[in-house]
């Protein structure tokens, strides 16, 4: 029997729940009468019984997504490497924007809900599968992992937290998974450093001082998070070293 994968919800992820769907098994590849993606199968799914979305699938997708995805009311078919339909479950979410493809195997977009938010990211490799990552990823060098970070006050983010996924021929690894940030606003990933550091800058609260519209202009502080420290996310700007202290 064909099981759905577990849907998003508006409650955001913590560490262990983030990991429990990120190791999820993929959809199993089956049968279909009609050729990937198969709309078809993905109809055939059940769908949540208490799914907010409208009754017609609100997303609209790219000319460029054509050739690999198709809408159905509730799902987005795509088609995977191994030409099976993996289905991606848009319950829950009332518009999509910044569709991309981050080359032949990735694809990913921004999604909101009610009170919600997050950032369905796609692989296409094996049988398919996809992850909210909270934020737009961002992928290493040579493409060997990817990052994403994502706080928000209220906690309504789909992913709240900073991870490191390692990326494998046919499936993808969560490798450092926290929730514990350190309490500033505004995180973003300003550059990987090869492929064993990141550097990130956040802004602390006080300086925003009730004024989000100056939060653009403002100054940030400098963080780094390197293999060498297990990932830690720690102040400087100058990646460490394995033998450093």
């Amino acid at each position: 029997m064909v099981e759905q994968e577990a849907h998003r919800t508006a409650r955001g992820l913590t560490a262990f729940g983030f990991i429990a769907l990120a190791l999820a098994a993929a959809l199993p590849a089956v049968a279909h009468p009609d050729k990937a993606p198969s709309t078809f199968y993905c109809d055939a799914l059940p769908v949540d019984p208490e799914t907010i979305s409208p009754e017609q699938n609100p997303l609209a997708l790219p000319d460029d997504w054509k050739d690999f995805a198709k809408l159905t009311d509730h799902w987005i078919a795509v088609k995977t490497r191994s030409d099976t339909t993996h289905c991606v479950s848009v319950d829950w979410i009332l518009a999509g924007e910044d569709y991309e493809r981050f080359d032949d195997r990735f694809a990913g977009f921004e999604w909101t809900g009610y009170e919600a938010w997050g950032y369905i990211l796609i692989d296409t490799a094996g049988t398919g599968r996809d992850i909210d990552t909270g934020a737009r990823p961002v992928f290493s060098p040579h493409g060997y992992s990817f990052a994403t970070i994502q706080f928000s006050d209220a906690g309504w983010g789909g992913f709240e937290g900073f991870a490191i996924w390692r990326i494998a021929p046919k499936t993808i690894e969560p490798i450092h998974v926290t929730t514990d940030l350190p309490s500033l606003t505004d995180w973003r990933i300003d550059r990987w450093e090869d492929e064993d550091c990141l550097h990130l800058s956040a802004v602390p609260w006080d300086r925003i001082d009730g004024n989000w519209d100056n939060l653009p202009r403002l100054a940030r502080d400098h963080y780094v998070a390197a293999a060498a420290k297990g990932w830690e996310i720690m102040p400087g700007e100058a990646c460490p070293t394995y033998d450093a202290p």
